[in-house]
């Protein structure tokens, strides 16, 4: 891996991973084809389904790369100043510019769900057939707070599950992106992520505040040393890393030297990566 690591995405038999400068490192070959760092990314029957921000710029594009064929270099973001119109992404099946900041992003083989800042929310199919779309999520009872109303997790599943930064959680239709139902959960008003599994969620602020919850009510919660870094539910609880820290839900953390990015699962067992791209046990 070129630079440090973002995110690293589970490939068939292998990883993914993504770097902070946009970087894709897929069998050892690191590629950039975008010329910013990348905002969100999932992968959609063997596509890789990303969108990239340049704030000085004030332009936003969403890209699908094919995962069959090798990646292709994209321009420089020097390049880009030059001509932002007509830069698309190199080697993309299919690439969009976007007119507002996207949000949260999720899918699987079938449907991609994405959410644009006071825009609304989206779904496509992979080859970008549109499939619905609804106007951006309105709550009057937090209308007068910043940004309460701010989509900041989207988790398709069964049904498509939408989080505001206020603590809403809305159930769509992911046939239809009809609303099933809505739930208010009492939590600070600033909810920073929002982590999805067979058991549920775990709801996380800037604050440090943690909160185990089955989409309804809350169940646990804990405060962090810092914020959350990453989350996933083992089976039987919730292994986090917050900053500098490994924690199993409502347990004592163990203290870590480097910056934990991301918990992966493993034969020796369950592994944190961190932002020096070292690998070591959790809670070690």
């Amino acid at each position: 891996m070129a630079g440090a690591p973002w995110r690293l995405i589970p490939y068939k038999d292998g990883m993914i991973s993504i770097d902070v400068d946009g970087g894709i490192t897929i069998d050892d070959v690191t590629t950039y084809p975008f010329p910013v760092e990348i905002s969100d990314a999932v992968i959609s029957s063997n596509r890789l389904i990303v969108t990239w921000v340049d704030y000085d710029l004030r332009l936003a594009r969403m890209a699908c790369l094919p995962l069959d064929s090798p990646l292709t270099p994209g321009c420089s973001k020097g390049e880009l100043r030059k001509n932002p119109a007509s830069k698309m992404v190199a080697g993309a099946e299919w690439c969009h510019s976007i007119n507002a900041e996207p949000l949260a992003m999720d899918g699987d083989d079938e449907i991609i769900v994405f959410a644009l800042w006071e825009k609304g929310i989206y779904a496509i199919q992979p080859d970008a057939t549109e499939v619905w779309r609804i106007h951006m999520i309105n709550d009057p009872e937090t209308e007068k707070l910043p940004r309460a109303n701010e989509i900041i997790a989207i988790h398709v599943m069964k049904e498509v599950h939408v989080w505001t930064r206020s603590g809403l959680h809305i159930i769509l239709d992911r046939n239809s992106g009809k609303e099933i139902a809505r739930h208010r959960l009492p939590v600070e008003a600033n909810i920073e992520q929002v982590f999805a599994s067979k058991a549920g969620f775990l709801i996380s602020s800037k604050k440090g505040w943690v909160w185990s919850s089955d989409g309804e009510v809350i169940i646990i919660a804990q405060k962090l040393r810092g914020t959350v870094q990453d989350a996933i539910h083992d089976g039987e609880n919730w292994r986090i890393i917050s900053w500098c820290e490994d924690i199993i839900l409502g347990q004592p953390g163990k203290k870590k030297d480097e910056l934990g990015v991301q918990l992966i699962n493993r034969d020796d067992g369950w592994m944190v990566i961190d932002n020096q791209g070292e690998i070591t046990p959790h809670m070690a």
